[in-house]
């Protein structure tokens, strides 16, 4: 198993645009005044992108653990499954090696 490179979760919004951890803030999503009149994102934009970013450690680790869990069943083989695949590539995206 390869090493964790990222800041380690859980991850938490703070003042709906701030990314935050146990050992110290992560991102600020869209908080450039000049960038977000040029872009049009509303404060609703924000904060959805907000808790979807917050959310990235924990969904890495249910779809990490989704495919130890369906690789110990004993009737599949887990070849040529296109959901399956592209389980594997987004955790391949995840960790840069796309």
């Amino acid at each position: 198993m390869s090493e964790t490179k990222h800041t380690l979760g859980p991850w938490e919004v703070k003042d709906d645009r701030f990314i935050d951890s146990p050992s110290g803030w992560i991102a600020d999503v869209l908080s450039y005044p000049a960038y977000r009149a040029a872009t049009g994102q509303d404060s609703e934009e924000q904060k959805a992108n907000a808790r979807l970013i917050a959310a990235a450690p924990d969904l890495y680790e249910a779809l990490t653990e989704a495919l130890r869990w369906i690789g110990k069943l004993s009737d599949w083989y887990g070849v040529g499954d296109p959901d399956i695949d592209k389980w594997r590539a987004t955790i391949k995206k995840a960790k840069g090696e796309l």
